[in-house]
């Protein structure tokens, strides 16, 4: 049987607290400071906080920061989507489930707070099927207190859509398209390896028909574990590499069996003008 420790937010503004050495910038120090920090709230594992503001907090160079971050997202502990400032741990609700189905049913006004992304419809997933896990209750008072999100309003809406746009004998259009969730899991994976930079390649509808193509011939599996070797590999020239770029038969075809298979002969130069080129948009 697992055994639990409450820890009180306020610890963190103590004065005698404060008063000893600090934490030092790491990936074991950050998430013990994501799971119980001062910015957590009543509903577990969601938050609205930027990077600015918890660096800040932490008294660490944003720099620092970043690289604890990429260390706990790789790991799949948290996820953050930083334009909207919103933070989320999935195993949070793990430590610090809900005592009662009244505990949920508080968790509404927190909830209205967060900003509306994509992230929190990912949070709302989780959460449902949790607090359903526990009770029916349980599952009861969230359904009250949370109703359906607006992005997942939406989702049905578009899924309606393609049932619509489905040709009369049955078929599906080809190549099909990519759910939000996997759109969502790949612009994930590239803000944890560039924390403050938004992927310009995920506004491009060129993007999203180039990997419907890879994931029909591959799975889905398959183009995400490639995506996350060639995220991982330190060579400057992957840098400038978007999503898009990526998918081209001669850049993912070298990923097929390991991420020392890479394309070569590009210089420091080359790689730092791909990299701003597609911060820009332009590729």
């Amino acid at each position: 049987m697992a055994r639990y420790r409450k820890v009180d937010v306020r610890l963190w503004g103590d004065e005698r607290f404060r008063r000893l050495s600090r934490m030092q910038p790491s990936g074991q120090s950050l998430w013990l400071y994501l799971l119980t920090g001062p910015h957590t709230t009543n509903v577990p594992g969601l938050a609205h906080v930027g990077e600015a503001a918890l660096a800040e907090a932490l008294r660490w160079p944003t720099k620092a920061f970043r690289k604890a971050f990429r260390e706990v997202f790789r790991e799949g502990m948290a996820e953050a989507d930083w334009e909207a400032r919103v933070v989320w741990i999935p195993n949070a609700i793990k430590y610090n489930p809900p005592e009662s189905p009244n505990v949920v049913k508080g968790w509404a006004a927190t909830w209205d707070e967060i900003p509306e992304c994509r992230l929190k419809l990912t949070a709302y997933q989780h959460l449902k099927a949790s607090v359903k896990a526990i009770g029916k209750p349980f599952g009861e008072a969230f359904e009250k207190a949370i109703g359906k999100p607006i992005a997942n309003q939406e989702q049905e809406q578009e899924q309606e859509q393609e049932r619509k746009d489905r040709p009369p004998n049955g078929g599906s259009s080809s190549p099909k398209g990519p759910t939000r969730e996997q759109k969502d899991q790949l612009i994930a994976e590239w803000k944890g390896r560039y924390p403050g930079e938004e992927p310009a390649w995920a506004r491009l509808k060129e993007t999203w028909i180039q990997f419907a193509k890879a994931v029909k011939v591959y799975g889905f599996d398959e183009v995400l574990r490639r995506w996350r070797l060639c995220l991982q590999e330190k060579d400057p020239f992957f840098k400038g590499h978007s999503l898009k770029q990526f998918l081209s038969g001669n850049v993912f075809d070298r990923w097929a069996t390991s991420k020392k298979d890479r394309p070569a002969g590009y210089s420091q130069a080359v790689a730092d003008k791909m990299h701003r080129l597609t911060l820009e948009g332009r590729e």
